[in-house]
């Protein structure tokens, strides 16, 4: 039974399929015509549900009316999303990630249960809250954080741990960030830093247009769409020390040939270059002290490019595509698991009455099934009046002697006419933090998702038709 990890640090996202044998695949979602590995998490949400991908443009084109949002880890919704919106970081990843695990499944043919996700260094603890709470809601049943400056600082995957400055470049198309570990401290010191101001990729490609245009002649035609078509060429690794020509097919006229010349591409190198050197500077990085580079992204042959310039020439810069991916098999490896695993806790449902009725077997453990499996309805013998009326079940979990209680459902009152009455509960997934239950009383229409995060000793509730939407 595999894993699945995702790189989960900028947009596009990737996911690689993991085998305990060794065996791993990046998962395909051919969403990106450049990149049929990736995908870009942008989120539409209409009336009738959520869509992500190209189901989103399809929806948009089509005349459906809704939102649109780009999942940003720890960061705002693009669109600026209204307070009032079901919808919140962590639900809207959910959508995300169920849709990689989906096509992880398709893909192997396997189940996946675990999901580990490589994320940004330095990450607040209630994102990764937030993060775990996404996981559990895509449908995981294990969740696990590997966090960048862990990869950076452990050496995993580049041999050279004894270096005194270890460095990554994240190069994605929304941001470009750089962690700098110093490994000569104890314990490591870490250091982030946000050089998308002046090394974005849509900073970068305005440069190219700048540069493009002051070389004159007929590179000066350039517009958004050839300049796109140049940047892939330059940024694939492609040799343009001759130029490159790009023909653009008009529709009223004749074919528009563009020459890029190299002396283009050689100046915007040389552009490159100088910013990334004011950066490393300006935060107090010196060059030569770095020790060992990892860029990773989905530009990364010009930062790497660059950076050779940059760093003694002794040192190896990588620019392997999914290294993020495969440093974090390496921390985290797959594991062997069961098809059905356990629970650690025992499901209580506890009546909330002074007086305990002959409920629920007594208050006896109800006996669980593998998580996401229906329980057997517990029934309640017992005919209500208003006197004696069981108004509401505390949903607890029992391990070790210790009760800890997790949700509380509430009985509606006409169930007392009823003769026999029933609760059910489903646990969905259990981790070491948190438990994602589903509880529903039968004879009405009252059913509630909640995610029970037992470090806070929080409930977080979950709206019935987001988990719909989100589980299918």
């Amino acid at each position: 039974m595999p894993d699945l990890y995702v790189s989960a640090l900028g947009v596009p996202f990737r996911a690689v399929i993991a085998h305990a044998g060794g065996d791993r695949a990046f998962v395909k979602i051919a969403d990106r015509a450049d990149d049929d590995f990736a995908l870009d998490p942008a989120v539409w949400i209409d009336s009738d549900g959520a869509a992500t991908g190209a189901q989103a443009a399809l929806l948009e084109r089509s005349g459906h009316f809704g939102e649109f949002y780009r999942v940003a880890i720890g960061g705002d919704a693009a669109n600026g999303e209204s307070v009032e919106s079901p919808w919140n970081a962590s639900t809207l990843l959910a959508v995300v990630l169920r849709r990689l695990i989906a096509a992880a499944e398709l893909q192997s043919g396997e189940s996946i249960q675990r999901v580990v996700l490589v994320v940004a260094a330095m990450m607040a603890g209630e994102v990764q809250a937030q993060v775990l709470r996404a996981g559990l809601l895509a449908g995981a049943q294990n969740v696990e954080l590997v966090s960048l400056d862990r990869i950076v600082s452990s050496g995993e995957g580049r041999g050279d741990a004894a270096n005194d400055v270890a460095a990554i470049v994240e190069a994605w198309d929304d941001l470009t960030r750089l962690t700098v570990v110093d490994r000569s401290t104890a314990p490591a010191r870490t250091r982030v830093s946000d050089l998308s101001a002046t090394v974005s990729r849509q900073r970068v490609k305005a440069l190219l247009l700048e540069r493009a245009g002051a070389s004159g002649g007929p590179a000066s035609q350039l517009d958004t769409e050839i300049a796109d078509q140049v940047f892939t060429v330059w940024a694939s690794g492609r040799d343009v020390s001759r130029g490159h020509t790009i023909t653009r097919a008009a529709r009223r006229s004749a074919p528009v040939t563009v020459h890029v010349p190299g002396s283009t591409f050689a100046r915007l190198d040389a552009a490159l270059r100088e910013r990334l050197e004011r950066c490393l500077r300006d935060h107090g990085i010196e060059p030569h002290r770095i020790g060992s580079v990892d860029v990773i992204g989905s530009w990364t042959r010009p930062i790497a490019q660059a950076l050779r310039a940059l760093v003694p020439k002794q040192v190896r810069v990588r620019d392997e595509r999914g290294a993020e991916l495969d440093a974090g098999i390496r921390l985290v490896p797959p594991q062997a698991r069961a098809a059905r695993p356990s629970l650690s806790s025992e499901i209580l449902a506890i009546p909330e009455v002074a007086r305990t009725l002959r409920a629920l077997a007594q208050g006896e453990p109800i006996s669980l099934l593998r998580p996401g499996a229906r329980l057997p309805a517990t029934a309640v013998s017992e005919n209500f009046n208003s006197s004696t009326f069981m108004k509401r079940f505390s949903i607890a979990a029992k391990a070790g002697g210790d009760v800890t209680p997790l949700m509380s459902i509430a009985i509606p009152r006409y169930a007392e006419r009823q003769q026999n009455s029933y609760l059910r509960t489903v646990v969905h997934s259990e981790t070491d933090r948190f438990v994602l239950l589903e509880v529903a009383y039968l004879y009405s229409t009252q059913r509630r998702f909640s995610i029970y995060d037992r470090a806070t000793a929080a409930e977080t509730p979950v709206a019935d038709h987001l988990f719909r939407i989100i589980r299918g």
